[in-house]
């Protein structure tokens, strides 16, 4: 895809310096890498280990994943691959709402570093102009006698300059949108700030501000939880992020599983 700013320079190389400059002093370890496998997996290691809080940035994933195990391309130069290693109160129940809290985050730091707000496709991707900006992965452990996380890592892969090719007809970069090249280092800090908001955010706050910014209440949708697929109307999105459908006069609840809308 064709930058419509060519010629137009911006920084465009990643790091913790750079980061920090638009981040509050007690921010977390930033740890950014030319190159890995996953930064979810940097993430975990880092958990395993019994490290604390941080963050991890690569310029380039060779083994980057998206949910149910998919691949998610990571060129070099051509996004933000990040993981945030947290520590939430969220029990197992809730886990979702980490997701649902990172989506929201990611709109608003968007809005932030680059003037425009995209829109939630439920439950973890971004969207701008109908196509996928950004994906979002949250993986973590949990504790099976207090029920709560040991730690979470919530792993988010965003387009900034360009999309492959092979994916052109379904992604997008946040640059084709954007009125200047968007500074990497800028949305990677605000990124940071907004996700660790979101984990205190007031629960009731956060999910009305999903609902604003994931217009999906009304539309006819596909339905494909694992082997199943079918169709439904959206009702509702419930207050633990759960889909309330409407189908063939029956009721039910989505809280996993994938949906694409029916145009019609």
């Amino acid at each position: 895809m064709k930058n419509k700013h060519e010629g137009r320079s911006c920084p465009d190389r990643i790091s913790e310096t750079g980061i920090r400059a638009h981040l509050s002093a007690d921010a977390p370890p930033i740890f950014v890498y030319e190159e890995i496998s996953s930064t979810n997996d940097a993430a975990r290691a880092h958990a395993l280990a019994g490290g604390g809080s941080a963050v991890f940035i690569a310029e380039r994933q060779t083994a980057g994943r998206g949910r149910r195990g998919r691949s998610f391309s990571s060129p070099a130069g051509g996004g933000i691959y990040m993981s945030l290693l947290v520590y939430p109160s969220h029990g197992a129940g809730d886990g979702v709402l980490l997701t649902t809290g990172a989506a929201v985050a990611m709109c608003r730091a968007v809005q932030d570093a680059a003037g425009v707000l995209p829109e939630i496709k439920w439950v973890n991707d971004l969207k701008l102009g109908g196509k996928k900006l950004c994906g979002i992965l949250t993986e973590g452990e949990i504790d099976p006698e207090s029920g709560c996380f040991r730690y979470a890592v919530i792993g988010v892969g965003i387009n900034v300059r360009a999309v492959p090719p092979e994916v052109a007809d379904i992604a997008t970069a946040l640059d084709a949108h954007a009125a200047e090249p968007v500074d990497r280092e800028l949305l990677a800090a605000r990124m940071i700030a907004r996700i660790l908001e979101s984990l205190s955010e007031d629960g009731a706050a956060q999910i009305e501000a999903y609902r604003a910014l994931c217009p999906i209440v009304g539309r006819e949708v596909t339905v494909m939880r694992g082997e199943e697929c079918f169709f439904a109307t959206v009702e509702h999105i419930e207050d633990d992020g759960a889909l309330r459908l409407s189908r063939d006069g029956e009721t039910l609840c989505l809280s996993s599983g994938e949906i694409s809308i029916r145009e019609k």
